[in-house]
């Protein structure tokens, strides 16, 4: 346990232990992101973590949280605030609701996460290229002439486009609903979810956190036997020493994940100076755009979708600019391409490295 806020042992948690238990792990995983992003343009091979921030976090929200549950009875945020998950009944969590528990708690985070990136995208379709009116380069006029299948396809993404917010109000709404009501006294359960699964969230008492220290080293000790059993000797130490080091790192882990939040969130705070929030109030109107550079024939071609680059025909990542064109890339597709033939891959436009302008994202 890390710590705890408010009320006495055996005491239902605050809404706001629970507020602050839900936001952990989104911070986390900003932190890891902000992270790969930075070290991306000097190191390519991170671009596939980064491509697949999702499930990489995933995997890794399923080790932690498949550690806690089994450790401590609740999830890893949970832990650190004192807290355990209990059926109705007040008692231990069987096999079955742990499994549920550890679905939905990394399930439904993920889901959500790659809805609102397929809903995004799909507002980026509908976007005009770069900001520029929808052009075809093959000379006909766009839109006047579609498939049967892309017209059935843009009806869907219509629907989708127009129910999601829908959907994502009604279910924030339902959270707010229950939040409320836990607030007030009138349910035991803060969330759907929990809800569903028929799991109560209480404060653990010290009995309870010795009784988990107690069954986690008899468990240890166990394997530990299990591993010591071997008769080679060799095989007896490949099988102990991992299990150490993972029992180390498990011991750790909560320690070291709450440094890296705080960490990151440090680096933010000092990057984020005096001076820099007194000239963002002192900015002066943005200028009107450029002229219009158009695609040239022999270059790489405008994507239809907006939130591709050019290049590499993948999400952006890192998006930088080539400044005498206009047109965006990956940071990492447009530098090479730059280095390599000296223009920009759209317009052919002639242009260094140092006409590489990286963007950044509005605060």
């Amino acid at each position: 346990m890390f710590f705890s806020v408010g009320g006495g042992e055996g005491t239902r948690p605050t809404l706001f232990e629970l507020v602050a238990t839900e936001g952990l792990l989104p911070g986390l995983k900003d932190a890891v992101v902000y992270s790969l992003g930075v070290f991306e343009p000097r190191r390519p091979a991170l671009r596939r973590i980064v491509d697949r921030q999702h499930e990489t976090f995933a995997v890794l929200a399923w080790w932690i949280e498949r550690q806690s549950l089994r450790d401590n009875g609740a999830s890893f945020a949970e832990t650190l605030y004192g807290l355990k998950r209990c059926n109705v009944g007040g008692g231990e969590l069987s096999q079955t609701q742990k499994k549920a528990c550890l679905l939905t708690l990394v399930a439904a985070p993920y889901v959500q996460a790659k809805l609102e990136a397929w809903h995004e995208k799909m507002r980026a379709r509908r976007r005009p290229a770069f900001g520029l009116e929808e052009v075809d380069l093959s000379g006909g006029t766009s839109g006047t002439e579609t498939s049967t299948s892309q017209d059935g396809g843009n009806a869907w993404e219509e629907l989708v486009l127009k129910m999601y917010p829908k959907l994502r109000s009604f279910q924030e709404g339902l959270k707010f609903l229950y939040q409320f009501t836990y607030l007030m006294g009138l349910t035991d359960y803060s969330s759907p979810l929990l809800h569903l699964l028929q799991v109560k969230l209480m404060r653990a008492s010290g009995v309870d956190l010795l009784k988990n220290e107690k069954m986690l080293r008899a468990r240890r000790e166990k394997e530990i036997q299990v591993a010591k059993s071997h008769r080679n000797l060799l095989l007896r130490k490949l099988h102990e020493w991992p299990l150490r080091v993972s029992h180390a790192m498990a011991d750790n882990l909560q320690y070291t994940l709450m440094a890296c939040v705080f960490g990151f969130k440090l680096l933010e705070w000092w990057f984020t100076t005096v001076e820099e929030k007194m000239k963002a109030q002192k900015m002066l109107p943005v200028p009107p755009p450029p002229p219009i550079v158009e695609p040239a024939p022999d270059g790489v071609g405008l994507p239809e979708d907006t939130s591709l680059c050019p290049v590499c025909r993948r999400p952006r990542v890192n998006p930088a600019l080539a400044e005498p064109s206009g047109y965006s890339y990956c940071y990492t597709c447009l530098f090479n391409y730059v280095a390599e033939k000296g223009c920009c891959p759209i317009s052919r436009v002639r242009m260094t490295t140092d006409k590489v302008r990286r963007l950044y994202p509005a605060s």
